[in-house]
């Protein structure tokens, strides 16, 4: 990545004792900060941005999102809950495809990108698709493939395809560029499965490191 210095912006710093630094100076080595302070640095020979009248900050992180169902926006609004997700999300989201997953996602994408997110926690299936979007978008992202159980069958995280998936994706995404990419074990919520599927993806999630996604 070639070093960039944006020169003359005002920066947020995080810092209590200097929340923001006007007419300040940030400059980027390798795709990472590596100096912020009010003077040009004086060895810097890298593309320069000039931040006259722009505000440079942390990227906004989005701690639970579904971007494919951005194709869903605006549709069953105002149900309740229950009416909503049951008699409305669910039955469309049967009808979804591959395809109708990866171009939500790519809009969700960009709807982040646009509003300064750069980092976001997602809940889906067609997980595959999901994460070649982002791989290829540069965000930083924790995918997470849904698991939901309401059958009166007996349970079985070895067989079950939710828990394969989940599998699979652990070994095949997990750490993707330099922990860019993360995959989390994800229980859709107690009111869609039982505690036996909690207890076997949460024990998973802890058996390897992974976080922990769901609804509360």
């Amino acid at each position: 990545m070639e070093d960039t210095l944006f020169s003359n912006v005002a920066v947020v710093t995080m810092d209590d004792a200097s929340p923001v630094l006007k007419n300040g100076f940030v400059t980027t080595s390798g795709g990472k900060i590596d100096y912020v302070g009010p003077e040009r640095p004086r060895s810097f020979f890298g593309e320069e941005i000039d931040g006259r009248g722009k505000v440079l900050m942390p990227g906004l992180v989005n701690g639970h999102t579904h971007l494919p169902m951005t194709v869903l926006r605006g549709y069953a609004d105002d149900y309740d809950l229950h009416t909503w997700l049951f008699e409305q999300i669910l039955p469309v989201e049967d009808k979804l495809d591959a395809r109708c997953v990866r171009y939500g996602t790519l809009l969700g994408l960009a709807e982040l990108i646009a509003g300064g997110t750069t980092s976001f926690s997602d809940m889906y299936y067609f997980c595959e698709e999901i994460l070649a979007d982002v791989e290829e978008s540069g965000m930083k992202a924790n995918v997470a493939r849904g698991v939901t159980f309401t059958s009166s069958d007996a349970f079985d995280f070895k067989t079950y395809p939710a828990c394969v998936n989940l599998r699979e994706l652990h070994r095949d995404w997990h750490n993707r560029d330099d922990g860019r990419i993360r995959i989390d074990a994800c229980i859709h919520a107690e009111y869609t499965s039982k505690p036996e599927v909690w207890e076997a993806v949460a024990g998973y999630a802890q058996e390897n490191g992974l976080g922990m996604h769901v609804h509360l």
